[in-house]
């Protein structure tokens, strides 16, 4: 038989869950998803924009954890427009991390930000290379 045709889903890489990400939300076909946990992240690409992507998420990591939590999204959030109370970014940190299958408390991973920063709907965190290089 012959090879199968290339648009077959690819498993994520082992000891990495894929997370899909409902984009019912945002304007998408019902049950259409988001891999941020296989081929969708950064994983392996070494472009401009994705090192402009790293450098982000290092200088957004205060701690050093390898999650953004509600403070440190927040510099992101204000980066890409966010001119809210904090009571409302804490509502809506909330509802992304919902949204993302990630624990508020632990916050957003570096791959699900990867694929939100290339999200240009109004629940993700789009940026320009120019945002990111600043």
């Amino acid at each position: 038989h012959p090879p199968q045709p290339h648009h077959q889903p690819v498993p994520p890489p082992q000891g990495r869950p894929s997370i899909a990400v409902p984009l019912a939300q945002r304007g998408a076909h019902p049950g259409s998803t988001l891999d941020v946990g296989g081929r969708g992240w950064d994983g392996g690409d070494n472009s401009r924009r994705t090192r402009l992507k790293r450098r982000l998420f290092r200088g957004c990591d205060k701690d050093q954890d390898g999650y953004l939590d509600k403070e440190e999204m927040m510099t992101l959030a204000v980066l890409t427009g966010f001119d809210g109370a904090d009571d409302v970014w804490a509502a809506e940190y909330a509802r992304l991390c919902k949204e993302c299958n990630s624990d508020r408390n632990m916050g957003i991973a570096k791959g699900t930000l990867m694929a939100l920063l290339e999200d240009r709907s109004t629940s993700g965190f789009f940026c320009s290379d120019q945002q990111l290089e600043e």
